[in-house]
């Protein structure tokens, strides 16, 4: 059974910087986790939606998920995240 990890993000401030960071640098970094099956963004979730974006990571099944969240490259976009959302 496939297991997914969300990444949620708020409404930025700056929307347009966000999206400068975003796309393409960060999603570069989450396509390169090992593992990574599927990777999907979603926006447009409404005026009242509490998300303005969601991030959607697919892996085979738990253990290729638990394994991917102890790579370097997990550790990277998490890195990555935190200097700009």
């Amino acid at each position: 059974m496939a297991a997914k990890v969300f990444a949620m993000y708020t409404k930025p401030a700056d929307e347009a910087a966000f999206n400068a960071r975003y796309f393409p640098g960060h999603v570069d970094l989450v396509k390169q986790i090992p593992g990574l099956q599927r990777f999907e963004v979603s926006r447009g979730l409404g005026k009242d939606a509490p998300y303005w974006l969601i991030a959607e990571m697919v892996y085979a099944d738990r253990d290729a998920m638990m394994a991917a969240q102890r790579s370097p490259e997990v550790a990277g976009t998490r890195d990555d995240v935190m200097e700009f959302a």
